[in-house]
């Protein structure tokens, strides 16, 4: 069972817990064994899930071989979802949260994650936006610090939403 006290809250509840499983299965073979897989004793991991009373859905997979832990920190709404007289607008927004924050700006959020030896990178795509993390378990609570900061607090100062438009357009 997960029983870390997570940093993120969120007023939205999840709609549809099973959607991204569903997902997952729709996009292969996602919970079925192939016979290649079979022969070399490959199973899948058990999913832990959990949601938390803000309505935040943690699902977690442990495997403890190396002293690393991999995260994704997932919302749903991507450019899919962009109304038409604001399209763009999520691409914007997601490049928006690593402007720095309230607390922390642009560059000493890189230092920061570089310090600690670990990686952070923010994503949208079509139906989903996030952070992706990857950080030696002992570094993991300061790199979560970050991450959550920039989830919770982003500070969209102006003068950042004119570079990061011209970065969207240019993708």
């Amino acid at each position: 069972p997960l029983s870390r006290e997570w940093r993120f809250t969120n007023d939205e509840s999840v709609d549809d817990p099973g959607a991204g499983r569903r997902r997952l299965a729709a996009h292969g073979s996602f919970g079925r064994r192939s016979a290649a897989a079979a022969e070399r004793g490959f199973s899948i991991p058990q999913i832990q899930e959990a949601t938390l009373s803000n309505g935040l859905r943690l699902m977690l997979i442990e495997k403890h071989d190396l002293p690393l832990i991999e995260a994704d920190i997932l919302v749903h709404g991507g450019w899919a979802d962009d109304p038409p007289e604001k399209i763009g607008i999520a691409q914007v927004t997601a490049g928006m949260i690593w402007a720095g924050t309230a607390q922390i700006g642009v560059t000493e959020i890189s230092d920061r994650i570089r310090d600690l030896g670990g990686r952070l990178e923010g994503f949208c795509d079509h139906e989903l936006a996030g952070l992706s993390l990857n950080v030696m378990t002992e570094n993991f609570d300061s790199v979560l610090d970050v991450a959550s900061d920039m989830m919770m607090h982003p500070a969209f100062k102006n003068e950042e939403l004119e570079r990061i438009r011209m970065l969207c357009q240019n993708i």
